[in-house]
């Protein structure tokens, strides 16, 4: 190419653009992908799930404003989850508590796989999921949470993440005390 570009063959100017600028692209995408999957990213719950350059099909197929926001910031880890709220604050990670739960970490994974307080949101969910997908029953926790955010544009899924961060906030705001 460089040889092209010195030597100015007659045609050959857009070509070498053409090709400068996709490569410039592809090491910034492989650049920007090695920086989101290292531990200490912000986005590394994003680098689970996001492996392909592109708008998310979720952005379009989900009318309603509210979930789409609402999964967009679950997926960057833009949220009120302890994970978040704890590296804003400088509390380590490992203190990081779910309110709902004992010394767990409230990550993105705990929200949306473990944490009991949605464990009957979840229960149907993942019946949904089990009936179109015999398969998924037998993925780790991981690849089932990967799978959920992968296919948000489905109404179960983004209808159980929008629910559950309204319940969650719905606790938050009103806790109950046991006397």
């Amino acid at each position: 190419m460089f040889d092209l570009f010195l030597n100015e063959y007659p045609g050959t100017h857009h070509f070498i653009c053409k090709k400068l600028y996709q490569t410039l692209v592809d090491e910034f995408h492989q650049n920007a992908f090695a920086n989101i999957k290292e531990e200490r990213s912000k986005l590394r719950t994003f680098a689970l799930f996001k492996t392909r350059i592109g708008m998310e099909k979720y952005l379009v197929d989900i009318k309603n404003v509210a979930i789409r926001k609402q999964i967009t910031r679950l997926r960057l880890s833009n949220h009120r989850l302890m994970i978040e709220l704890g590296r804003h604050n400088n509390i380590p990670k490992e203190q990081r508590s779910c309110p709902f739960c004992l010394n767990i970490v409230e990550s993105e994974i705990h929200f949306v796989m473990d944490c009991p307080v949605y464990n009957s949101m979840r229960t149907k969910l993942i019946t949904v999921i089990n009936r179109d997908n015999p398969l998924f029953q037998f993925l780790t926790k991981e690849q089932k949470f990967v799978h959920l955010l992968t296919n948000v544009n489905e109404k179960e899924i983004a209808d159980f993440i929008y629910k559950s961060f309204e319940l969650r906030t719905f606790l938050e705001a009103s806790p109950k005390r046991l006397e």
